[in-house]
């Protein structure tokens, strides 16, 4: 019971520390082959870019997120509401999506693919971007787009679990 107990506090200290909202540029460059991130969340809002430069053609969009819950933290990794959206590089709006997208007949240029949602669970949130450039578009296998919020939210866990110990050695 001491355990939960503690495992609850820390849960909610975690929270109220990762509390920033998630605001990253990420410059893929030349897209000219499928292009993945998994990307980690904290709590709060989540307005990542990703930049990129595509040769004329169609591209394909794919989105995931993964919720996790554990014993005695509740939904530990959650993104409610996650979708994004296709700009050209001078701003103008081409069109948004929920999970999955496809643009077709892009000219060559620059773009910028913004994500948006909620990062609500108590830790944040794990998600992932799947990019593809081509003429006859895939949709992204869910099984390896998952396999990458699992390795996201791994790494997420382990980089929180080390932040944690260290500031415990801070304040002995």
């Amino acid at each position: 019971m001491m355990i939960k107990g503690f495992a609850v506090a820390a849960a909610t200290v975690l929270a109220f520390a990762a509390s920033a909202a998630s605001a990253t540029e990420y410059n893929v460059g030349q897209l000219s082959v499928p292009y993945t991130q998994a990307v980690t969340a904290p709590v709060g809002t989540i307005s990542d870019d990703f930049l990129f430069d595509l040769n004329a053609g169609d591209l394909g969009a794919g989105l995931a997120s993964v919720a996790v819950s554990l014993p005695g933290l509740g939904s530990a990794f959650n993104i409610s509401g996650l979708g994004g959206s296709l700009y050209t590089g001078g701003g103008s709006l081409i069109g948004s999506f929920g999970m999955s997208g496809t643009f077709a007949d892009l000219v060559a240029g620059s773009y910028r693919l913004h994500v948006g949602g909620t990062a609500d669970g108590s830790l944040g949130g794990v998600y992932a971007l799947s990019l593809v450039p081509a003429s006859a578009v895939p949709v992204p296998g869910p099984a390896g787009i998952l396999v990458a919020i699992g390795g996201a939210a791994t790494v997420g866990w382990r980089n929180r679990k080390k932040r944690r110990a260290e500031a415990k050695l801070a304040t002995a």
